[in-house]
């Protein structure tokens, strides 16, 4: 079974129930928040924390859960959101931000991405891989390969896993490119898996998108961070809307 870790300022007793339904549904347990006291690391760092937040307030605290439990999904759940509060959500580290009613939706589908990530079976690693990003002799990921696949140059694409251009360049199979690498080749892996070719991805990710304010998901990239546009699509597969 897994853990949940529930994070509460006494939002009333209609929403911990409507919370501890949907982490009932999705089969977690709570792990007592006592035990995560300080940005102490508890004897089973949670799987997943849900976490509530009311009129855009408490980002400081889902950073600290971030930093924390760096493993652990966050989910945020707010009864009042809005573009603003669900962006400020995703900069702030959380997987999904999502209406208090649609919780228990996205508990259930980023509970499947969650396994379907964490699985050492070979099939679960072949949906998040993508074999022309790798090099051949290294087995790395090629900052190169990576680019043109998502349609960016080498020095947005350096930009967004804080690397700088010149460095990138030189060495675009360095060890200190794969985490963020990683986060761009799960972007294309499962929008290839939800939108099936690479024409219909790069459409996507350039079209306005009103949960963004009218920005393309690109601009999360190009503008943040890899690990945003990955967070990003993470959401969709939670069922946000795109």
């Amino acid at each position: 079974m897994l853990n949940a870790l529930y994070v509460t300022r006494n939002e009333g007793p209609d929403f911990d129930r409507k919370v501890s339904a949907a982490l009932r549904s999705a089969r977690f347990q709570k792990v007592p928040a006592a035990m995560a006291v300080a940005g102490g690391e508890p004897g089973y760092p949670p799987d997943l924390i849900v976490a509530a937040l009311e009129s855009g307030g408490r980002m400081l605290e889902i950073k600290g859960l971030r930093r924390a439990f760096p493993k652990s999904l966050i989910v945020v759940a707010s009864r009042n959101l809005s573009p603003e509060i669900s962006a400020r959500g995703y900069r702030a580290g959380a997987a999904a931000v999502v209406p208090l009613n649609a919780l228990g939706d996205a508990i259930a589908n980023l509970t499947r991405l969650f396994r379907a990530e964490t699985s050492k079976q070979a099939s679960a690693l072949n949906e998040t891989t993508i074999d022309e990003f790798h090099d051949a002799a290294t087995g790395r990921l090629d900052a190169n390969a990576v680019a043109r696949g998502l349609g960016v140059s080498v020095a947005a694409l350096a930009k967004s896993i804080r690397l700088t251009p010149s460095a990138l360049s030189k060495r675009p199979h360095a060890k200190a490119a794969q985490e963020g690498l990683r986060q761009v080749e799960f972007v294309m892996a499962s929008l290839r898996r939800m939108l099936g070719s690479d024409s219909r991805i790069r459409a996507w990710l350039n079209a306005p998108h009103p949960d963004l304010d009218g920005q393309p998901p690109l601009a999360l990239l190009t503008n943040g961070s890899a690990k945003e546009l990955a967070d990003y699509v993470r959401a969709a597969l939670a069922g946000q809307p795109t």
